[in-house]
């Protein structure tokens, strides 16, 4: 996923109309994709990702078209897809960019009448294997990676025991890392400057690697989050 988020990053906005279809290279995962830049809906704000959903061409028709408007809100139909190649079962894909710059994608029924389920997130995968990857900062202390499936008329996210976040990065401040989620035993001091790895986290709690490939725990508290008092360089909330 990570290959594949470098990819989509990399890809640039052509054309006179609000988004531009360019072709993704192969990849393991997701080989045959097309990306459709959505850069013109939602501008890309510092530290963000570029807001943008890779799709299989082969089942999906491009609709860029406004569904609805309200002031500088506006809900633009991206796409009609097939999310299961191997199902006939048709839906929409919508995209809104939220009222704060807070990007939702929207799954409606192939009839256009019913909201099957929302994503929040910068970036949406549908590459036809009956799932929804979603890549996320927004509203988050660093990139999150999940998936989506349907069942029956809902969208249901796949639960993950934690999400990875595979940041490397250097502390900006001297930190404790221990062997449990709120304390035990402590299992390394970083200084500020050492280089470290977030490996995952689960909500406030990051699982860290030291430079000696140790592993604990470090709770993020909120003024650890902020990106004027972050803790730890590109950790920090990207939000309101």
């Amino acid at each position: 996923m990570k290959k594949l988020l470098c990819m989509l990053a990399l890809q640039m906005c052509v054309g006179s109309m609000a988004q531009a279809e360019v072709a993704q290279a192969p990849e393991k995962k997701f080989a045959g994709t097309t990306v459709l830049s959505l850069d013109k809906l939602m501008p890309r704000h510092e530290g963000g990702l570029p807001a943008q959903i890779a799709y299989d061409a082969k089942l999906s028709t491009v609709l860029n078209k406004t569904v609805r408007e309200e002031g500088p809100l506006l809900t633009t139909r991206l796409l009609s897809t097939l999310p299961d190649r191997k199902k006939n079962l048709q839906f929409l894909i919508d995209f809104e960019q939220g009222p704060s710059n807070d990007p939702m994608f929207v799954v409606v029924a192939g009839n256009g009448k019913k909201v099957i389920g929302t994503i929040n997130a910068e970036q949406l995968i549908v590459p036809g294997d009956g799932f929804f990857y979603a890549v996320s900062r927004m509203n988050r202390n660093y990139v999150e990676y999940r998936k989506f499936s349907l069942r029956g008329e809902k969208l249901a996210e796949v639960k993950q025991p934690f999400l990875y976040a595979g940041v490397e990065s250097a502390a900006l401040r001297p930190l404790t890392i221990f062997s449990g989620k709120d304390g035990g035993e402590v299992v390394a001091a970083i200084a500020k400057g050492e280089r470290l790895t977030v490996v995952l986290g689960e909500k406030n709690h990051l699982l860290i690697k030291t430079r000696e490939n140790l592993l604990g725990w470090l709770k993020l508290d909120p003024d650890m989050a902020t990106r004027e008092k972050r803790a730890i360089e590109g950790v920090y909330f990207d939000g309101d």
